[in-house]
């Protein structure tokens, strides 16, 4: 969600075959960046705002999660699929 001067790092921290989900910009939409480990990493760069929506695709989506997501979440059937557990740097403890 930072953006800006954190796209080179995202990029760079992510796996082979890793996803980065851009949905905002905290730090700003312009920033210069080495492409060359998403091509050799096949990663994969996908985006998506509310903001820009009608207010009626707004409701069909909230909707939408009100009816299929929430409900899973609560009887704990939605989980995260992990493919692994990282331990944080030295620094972060």
């Amino acid at each position: 969600m930072v953006g800006g001067s954190y796209l080179q790092r995202n990029i760079d921290t992510l796996p082979v075959e890793g996803k980065l989900v851009q949905i905002t910009f905290l730090e700003g939409s312009t920033a210069e960046s080495n492409v060359m480990p998403i091509i050799l990493k096949r990663l994969a760069f996908i985006s998506s705002t509310l903001r820009a929506r009608s207010k009626a695709e707004k409701a069909n989506i909230a909707a939408a999660l009100q009816a299929d997501v929430w409900p899973l979440l609560g009887a704990g059937q939605c989980l995260p699929a992990l493919s692994r557990c990282m331990k944080p740097p030295r620094h972060m403890h």
